[in-house]
């Protein structure tokens, strides 16, 4: 293997690593019969696999910037838990002493499951592997919640510029360190004129020599590094840089000229139509997506004039493309070209089904014990224009002071106390998932806007099991809604809101009452499915017939829906 040396592997065969390979030994209670090594080497840290007693692992050298004590919990901790959560994370092995990392010589090291697998060839399978595993790496992600963890912008990446400005101080490149000093600048302002977008938990270096595969798809991905908070499309824009542009040197990290000028077109359109249908960007997202892709681009070839891969003569042309803007131009025209479908949902019986008689119950059960004899049916709550504890209670309690009202309206909302009910009650809606599955799986996103608690509503759709298939929820109610016209206007607020985010899209809303048609009506949705109860209300399409036509649909069934756009889609 080409251009191997003593930055890029560790030789444990060698007298100068016995003291670590005694460390490792002890430390994890195994025996290391042989060692071979990776299948990728790069510049930042050493790597090794272990043939041990108890199995083959991967043992790898964290870099210097990164060995902090924040950062090293961090990168472990996210690591582990997406172990947990996706099968293509190897998990970190824990010392006997339940550590994460060995230290010797004031470095540090860790273990990993071993993956054995290929490398990237180049192929559609591998591309759309690699964008099945980031979408799929990003949905758990968002699950993962870090400790107090500062936004980090993306051109934050780009800080060990100062390093090159020593090497080419006082040489001819100080021209060239100019005009590049000029394009950061230009990306940095550009980058803080775009209203800020959702940032998760992110890998940071999702690129091709960290992804492995096999004739499945993508078996493992490796070093979390540089794990941070970053822009949701950080990630993205890593691996479609690296995917499309960058002239890799065979299985190894190092670069090789020529440098690239333009992306492997069949490549940045495979990935860009994947993002388009995938993942729900919205208009800033894109905007912002071009110019993470220019620093992306930018502080890879830096980080190899630093490796000596290239010299700043070398990479000047690729800079001034940069410059251009064509690259970001390409992608913005890419993802904007597909019109986005957007679904609005209620919940509480629309997508789910049982809170009626959850709600009823508890009513009920504080009704009494605070000294009413009022009991209802759910066909009673049902019927009510619209609600709130804070006004329920206030009705049935006039002469209670206000601190009680608040009082008893919290007792509701006690999930532990009432965790019994949800369980007995509240289930997803039959055929729920699958639809909400079809809608993303062709390109289009959920959003549930209710009439509950913020906090709440997060709960309830993670406990009918929707959390994977929505992309975002908002509970309108915050203790203060009143009345019916209160309801629908917050609403159609919200589904406003929604829609701002995307400029070009074709709307639909599914809810199950007149307060759900009315505030998407006002927000001007185009198309609305009103999901009857299990009685079909004739009274109710009677009064709504002159109504019902291509803005309005009655269904009985989830599936309906998809049988609907597929038959508009053949009309059109």
């Amino acid at each position: 293997m080409a251009n191997l040396n003593d930055h890029d592997i560790l030789f444990l065969n060698s007298q100068e690593f016995a003291p670590l390979v005694e460390i490792i030994e002890k430390s994890y209670k195994l025996k290391i019969l042989s060692f071979d090594f990776p299948q990728y080497v790069s510049f930042t840290s050493r790597k090794a696999i272990l043939n041990t007693n108890s199995g083959a692992y991967f043992l790898k050298e964290k870099p210097v910037y990164c060995s902090d004590e924040e950062s090293l919990s961090l990168a472990a901790e996210f690591q582990n838990f997406l172990s947990w959560s996706v099968g293509f994370v190897p998990p970190i092995l824990m010392t006997v002493n339940n550590e994460w990392y060995i230290e010797w010589q004031g470095r540090f090291y860790f273990l990993t499951e071993f993956r054995p697998g290929r490398v990237y060839s180049g192929s559609d399978f591998d591309v759309n592997n690699m964008l099945g595993s980031l979408k799929d790496f990003q949905d758990a992600a968002v699950n993962f919640d870090p400790k107090k963890i500062k936004r980090v912008k993306s051109y934050e990446t780009l800080k060990f510029m100062s390093l090159i400005e020593e090497r080419f101080k006082d040489t001819e490149g100080e021209g060239n360190i100019g005009s590049i000093n000029k394009l950061i600048a230009k990306l940095k302002k550009e980058y803080n004129a775009i209203p800020q977008t959702e940032h998760i938990i992110s890998h940071g270096d999702f690129s091709l020599f960290n992804i492995l595969f096999d004739h499945s798809g993508v078996v493992g991905i490796n070093d979390f590094d540089n794990v941070n908070y970053f822009p949701r499309i950080h990630d993205m824009a890593e691996l479609l840089v690296t995917a499309s542009i960058i002239h890799y040197l065979g299985p190894i990290s190092n670069l090789r000229n020529p440098v690239f000028l333009k992306p492997k077109i069949s490549v940045l359109e495979q990935i860009i139509d994947y993002y388009s249908r995938h993942f729900s960007l919205t208009d800033n997202e894109v905007k912002l997506f071009g110019v993470v892709s220019d620093i992306i681009w930018l502080e890879l070839l830096l980080l190899a004039v630093l490796k000596d891969d290239y010299s700043l003569d070398d990479i000047m042309p690729a800079i001034h493309y940069l410059q251009s803007g064509t690259l970001r131009s390409k992608i913005n025209e890419g993802l904007r070209q597909t019109e986005k479908l957007i679904f609005i949902w209620d919940f509480h019986g629309t997508l789910e089904t049982g809170t009626l008689s959850v709600i009823t119950e508890i009513a009920n059960i504080l009704l009494k014990e605070n000294g009413s004899n009022r009991q209802y049916h759910t066909d009673e709550i049902a019927a009510m224009p619209s609600f709130s504890w804070r006004t329920f209670f206030k009705a049935h309690f006039p002469k209670l002071p206000p601190e009680k009202i608040e009082k008893i309206s919290s007792d509701a909302y006690d999930e532990i106390r009432f965790e019994y009910l949800l369980k007995k009650y509240s289930k997803a809606r039959h055929n729920a998932r699958e639809m909400l599955q079809f809608i993303k799986d062709n390109g289009g996103v959920n959003f549930i806007v209710s009439n509950s608690k913020q906090d709440k509503l997060g709960n309830y759709i993670n406990h009918v099991g929707l959390d994977r298939v929505i992309d975002g929820y908002y509970g309108i109610d915050d203790g203060k809604i009143s009345s019916k016209q209160d309801v629908l206007r917050r609403k159609t607020l919200k589904i406003r809101e929604v829609l701002n985010r995307y400029p070009k899209h074709v709307s639909f809303a599914i809810g199950d009452s007149e307060k759900d048609f009315y505030s998407a009506r006002s927000a001007d949705i185009h198309k609305y499915y009103w999901i009857l109860s299990e009685e079909v209300n004739e009274n109710l399409i009677e009064r709504y017939k002159n109504m019902s036509s291509e803005k309005l649909n009655f269904i009985n069934d989830l599936s309906e829906i998809i049988q609907d756009l597929w038959i508009s889609k053949m009309k059109n």
